[in-house]
């Protein structure tokens, strides 16, 4: 759940969410004095996020047929369309 300042900041500071999400998954917590945790990249964060990015641009093609099924909020596999989507 995002508060009202982050939405305002993040916009204000062209910040999308797929960039919060890429630092969430890929950046290294920093505790701080006052209770709060900063995230942010380290350098060897950031070349993993590039390489990943790098090898996901690769596969640009393949995540149009990709798909997931979920039930009752759990992930249970993934795979790639051969044909239409069922329904």
């Amino acid at each position: 759940m995002n508060t009202k300042h982050l939405n305002d900041r993040a916009k204000q500071r062209g910040i999308n969410p797929l960039m919060m999400q890429a630092l969430l998954t890929y950046g290294s917590e920093i505790h701080q004095d006052d209770g709060a945790t900063r995230i942010c990249y380290s350098e060897k964060d950031f070349k993993k996020l590039k390489k990943d990015l790098k090898n996901l641009c690769g596969k640009i093609d393949k995540l149009k047929k990709m798909f997931a099924v979920e039930v009752d909020g759990t992930l249970v596999t993934t795979g790639y369309r051969n044909g239409h989507l069922y329904k």
